[in-house]
């Protein structure tokens, strides 16, 4: 999916994360506490997102998380980043 058809999809969403820069997902559970109901993940492509990209995404008001030190393939990205999500409030 395009970036800019994924920023439009998001719109409708509580929540949403792009994956690349900012605090680890984990360390944002208010980010899902509070009444979130749903949330949209953004993974990037192979090599990640270029600068724009995270700049255009956040501008939008999408917040920027980090999945921790390790550079993940964009499959496993998506599982891990599904868990932490998933988990974020307990």
């Amino acid at each position: 999916m395009r970036l800019s058809a994924a920023l439009k999809e998001a719109a409708g969403l509580d929540a949403a994360v792009v994956f690349e820069l900012g605090q680890p997902l984990f360390n944002q559970a208010a980010l899902i506490a509070g009444g979130v109901k749903s949330v949209g993940v953004f993974i990037g492509p192979e090599g990640g997102w270029t600068p724009e990209e995270v700049e255009r995404a956040v501008t939008t008001g999408i917040q920027a998380a980090g999945l921790g030190k390790r550079v993940l393939r964009a499959e496993t990205a998506a599982v891990v980043a599904t868990f932490l999500a998933a988990t974020a409030g307990e």
